[in-house]
């Protein structure tokens, strides 16, 4: 049996590192776009996709990734439950940054996790349907 002594033991915590599946937000223009958007997102990805339920808007790939539906009625529910990534669907004319700002804004300011894994400049992505 090989003995360590405690700042060994303290060293070796620090390099293991915990591996958790990223969550992601989903938002559409309106619940309408939001729940369309999902649809086609799990369309594309049928090879990488777990779990989709229509009915609570939420995705599950096979890597543990979780992707949820927001809705404005459904934001304050995820306190504390933070985002480590979000992605924005809308329709062509992308009007969702300009008459969405303050929901996105407070979905950022609730639910962006401080400690993500995600690059800042890669938490909010906008999602296209090809």
């Amino acid at each position: 049996m090989i003995r360590l002594k405690k700042c060994e033991v303290i060293k070796i915590r620090k390099l293991v590192e915990r591996i958790e599946p990223l969550k992601i937000g989903f938002i559409g223009y309106n619940s309408q776009l939001t729940q369309d958007g999902l649809r086609k997102f799990a369309n594309n990805n049928e090879e990488d996709v777990a779990i989709f339920k229509k009915r609570t808007s939420y995705i599950r790939l096979k890597d543990g990734t979780e992707i949820i539906g927001l809705y404005e009625n459904r934001v304050d529910g995820l306190r504390g439950n933070g985002l480590d990534q979000l992605i924005l669907f809308d329709d062509e004319r992308w009007m969702i940054k300009i008459n969405r700002h303050n929901f996105i804004k407070e979905i950022i300011a609730k639910c962006i996790s401080w400690y993500s894994c995600v690059p800042e400049e890669f938490q909010i992505l906008e999602y296209e349907d090809i």
